[in-house]
């Protein structure tokens, strides 16, 4: 348990401080604009992990503060980053646009689910699977790119819509993103459909 404690806690603190140095660089671009998103999406993460852990969805077995029931650093720092990221470089088209979204939906996802698995940062209830934290990142990204296109004006935005075209970088990403996630989530099952 004490090493478990040691790695979570290390993952915790520093993953807070290097995230909080990227907010810096979304910050430094409107301070106003960025700021309210970040504060927004903060907020909204913290709410609803207070309400699944109230529902008894999931719990956290290792935390820095044991009191606040959830990981409080990661939670107003980890969704709040996908949020920023994707209000800034989210596509126009909603072809590519799209892409993207899938793109961090799978990431999160796995990044979930390998907290949950192998660091176990998080431990689900019966009520609560996988595809229900995919159905929530994907409610949750969305509402922000809506709420993000009415805050952030598009002088401050740099969408990627030239690197999700078909060879170009973004592309690949994606896609390599795709194939991992779909892979290692079969992988997953048949280990757990085996019984092992």
């Amino acid at each position: 348990m004490n090493i478990g404690w040691n790695i979570n806690c290390v993952l915790t603190i520093s993953s807070f401080f290097i995230i909080c140095g990227i907010f810096y660089f979304f910050l430094r671009l409107d301070w106003k604009r960025y700021g309210v998103l970040l504060l927004l999406s903060a907020v909204t993460s913290v709410a609803l992990c207070y309400v699944f852990v109230y529902l008894d969805f999931y719990t956290f077995p290792y935390l820095l503060i044991p009191a606040a029931k959830i990981p409080f650093t990661l939670i107003i720092t980890v969704f709040p980053l996908y949020v920023l990221f994707a209000a800034r470089y989210s596509p126009i088209a909603l072809r590519y646009k799209l892409t993207f979204y899938m793109a961090l939906v799978h990431f999160g996802v796995f990044s979930e689910a390998f907290g949950e698995r192998a660091l176990r940062l998080i431990q689900y209830s019966e009520h609560w699977h996988i595809w229900e934290s995919y159905g929530w990142w994907w409610i949750f990204l969305l509402a922000f790119d809506i709420l993000s296109r009415r805050l952030i004006p598009p002088d401050l935005r740099k969408p990627l819509d030239e690197s999700f075209t078909y060879g170009r970088l973004g592309w690949f990403i994606a896609h390599f993103i795709f194939i991992a996630t779909i892979f290692l989530g079969g992988v997953e099952l048949g280990k757990t459909m085996l019984g092992s």
